[in-house]
C-alpha cells in the first residue's frame, strides 16, 4: 500500500470500528469504553489489493487472482460485519478507492478462467456430486446442492486444486434451505492432475 495512502485507510478504518462499537454499546453494555482497534488482518487484505491491482491482470501469475478474490472477500465481510454504509461518502473514501480498483482488476480478470466442457466439469468436481452445475458465463460456474445439503460436498469442491471459489456458500432465494457455491477454473493442468 502507499505510504502515503496508509494513514488515511488506518484512520477510516478505525473510524469504522468505533462507530460499530458505539452502536453495538447501545445493546451490549461495555465496563469500560471500548478503543477502537485497526484490525491488521484488514489492513494486510487492503494493503495486497493495492499492491496486486496495481498491476494489469494479465502480466500476473493465475494465483493472483484467486489472492485477489480472497482479499476481497475478507475486506468487503469486514464492512458487512461493522454495518458499514455503502453510501455516497463511503464511495469518496480510500479504501472505496481500493475496493473498487480490486472489483474492476477481477471483472479484467475475468476472463482467465478456464471453460470446461460439462463431462470434465463433473468429473473434476468428484467425487462431489452437486445436484446442478449452471454455467453463468466468463468461466464462473454455480454448483448447487438442495437439502438436505452434504456438507463434505462442499468441502470437497472447496479443496480442489485448480479450483477458485469465488465468494462464500449462500442459499439462494429460489432454494429454500439449499446452498450455492461459485467458482471457477483457473488451471487446466491443475484441474487435470
Amino acid at each position: 500500500m502507499a505510504t502515503s495512502l496508509q494513514p488515511a485507510v488506518m484512520h477510516q478504518i478505525s473510524h469504522i470500528v468505533a462507530r460499530h462499537l458505539g452502536e453495538v454499546s447501545h445493546y451490549i453494555p461495555l465496563a469500560i469504553p471500548a478503543e477502537p482497534q485497526v484490525p491488521s488482518f484488514i489492513l494486510m487484505c487492503l494493503a495486497r489489493l493495492d499492491n496486486l491491482c496495481s498491476v494489469s491482470p494479465a502480466s500476473t501469475p493465475a494465483g493472483a487472482y484467486s489472492d485477489v478474490c480472497r482479499a476481497l472477500d475478507t475486506v468487503t465481510g469486514f464492512l458487512r460485519h461493522m454495518n458499514q454504509p455503502l453510501d455516497e461518502p463511503f464511495w469518496s473514501t480510500p479504501i472505496a478507492e481500493i475496493v473498487l480498483r480490486a472489483s474492476k482488476w477481477c471483472e479484467q480478470a475475468g476472463c482467465r478462467p478456464v471453460t470446461l466442457s460439462r463431462g470434465a466439469l463433473w468429473k473434476l468436481l468428484a467425487p462431489a456430486q452437486p445436484d446442478h452445475i449452471r454455467d453463468l458465463g466468463g468461466g464462473v460456474y454455480e454448483a448447487r446442492w438442495w437439502t438436505p445439503v452434504p456438507m463434505m460436498d462442499l468441502e470437497i469442491v472447496q479443496r480442489t486444486a485448480g479450483i477458485q471459489i469465488i465468494g462464500e456458500a449462500y442459499e439462494p432465494p429460489d432454494l429454500p434451505c439449499g446452498l450455492a457455491l461459485r467458482f471457477s477454473i483457473l488451471s487446466i493442468q491443475d484441474a487435470i492432475d
